[in-house]
């Protein structure tokens, strides 16, 4: 809800269960969007973005899982620049995030950070940042 002097609030509720309004900011839109299914961040248009950019061998494990997981059989034949044509990976965040390698993650998607963490129970085994 928005009040007469232009502020921005959410409802939500306390520990007790009751409710109420808190300021709702600018950097929380795109996540609420996402939170509610309104908006899909990693359909995001990226500029700058080529095939020449993204890994072959992860677009050999793309065809391979459409192949394994009863995808549309008509995408794996396709060269690597029509298949990334196609599903939308040289236009899109998801490219990048599918079919790239640290240095196109941090090239194209350089605002943002990169983490890898296997955990094994409460043990964290690997941890890079």
């Amino acid at each position: 809800m928005s009040t007469s002097d232009g502020l921005l609030q959410r409802r939500r509720l306390k520990m007790d269960g009751s409710p109420e309004s808190v300021p709702f900011y600018p950097h929380e839109f795109v996540q609420r969007q996402s939170s509610i299914g309104v908006t899909d961040t990693s359909a995001l248009v990226l500029e700058n973005l080529a095939s020449e950019d993204l890994d072959p061998i992860r677009c050999i494990r793309i065809r391979n899982a459409i192949k394994n997981y009863g995808g549309d059989q008509s995408l794996p034949p396709l060269a690597d620049d029509e298949l990334d044509g196609d599903l939308g990976l040289t236009t899109t965040v998801e490219g990048p995030l599918l079919l790239g390698n640290d240095m196109q993650l941090r090239q194209h998607l350089s605002p943002h950070g990169l983490a890898f963490q296997v955990l094994h129970g409460a043990d964290v085994l690997i941890n890079e940042f």
